[in-house]
């Protein structure tokens, strides 16, 4: 929320519960289930916000929005054991739509986004070095609102 702003999260969430929704309508009303049309929940929106995030930390490699590739592992595989049926009933359609839909924002929000920000310093840092600086900024992602140890006053 720091990053993009509330605006941006709320269109976010609105978005993705949509697309979710319409998703697992979808999936129950022509695909695999049979026609009686029972969902609702917010969980294709936790999946959206997956799928955001790890769009976004691919297309903006300069962004404060990332996550572990461990987690990424986790949340795919956990998708996949939702899928095979092990877990009980769940609602896979809406997982699904919203991960795509949060996939789709995160590539167009971190293409943009990647435009605006560039390497200013070596090493790919993000800061204004003076003499004897590393160029790294210490660990190379701090936030916005902490001043780098390389910055010049």
């Amino acid at each position: 929320e720091r990053e993009k702003k509330s605006r941006f999260l709320v269109f976010l969430i609105f978005f993705t519960q949509i697309f979710s929704a319409l998703a697992e309508y979808a999936w129950q009303v022509y695909g695999m289930k049979d026609n009686v049309v029972m969902f609702g929940g917010f969980s294709g929106v936790g999946y959206g916000l997956f799928g955001f995030v790890w769009m976004y930390s691919e297309y903006n490699k300069y962004g404060y929005i990332r996550m572990d590739r461990q987690n990424f592992q986790y949340g795919l595989i956990w998708l996949v054991v939702c899928f095979t049926g092990m877990v009980g009933p769940i609602a896979n359609g809406a997982h699904l739509g919203g991960m795509v839909a949060g996939m789709l924002i995160g590539i167009i929000s971190g293409q943009i986004d990647a435009r605006k920000t560039r390497p200013h310093g070596p090493n790919g840092s993000r800061c204004r070095l003076r003499d004897g600086c590393t160029g790294r900024c210490g660990n190379g992602w701090r936030r916005r609102w902490q001043r780098p140890r390389c910055w010049q006053r």
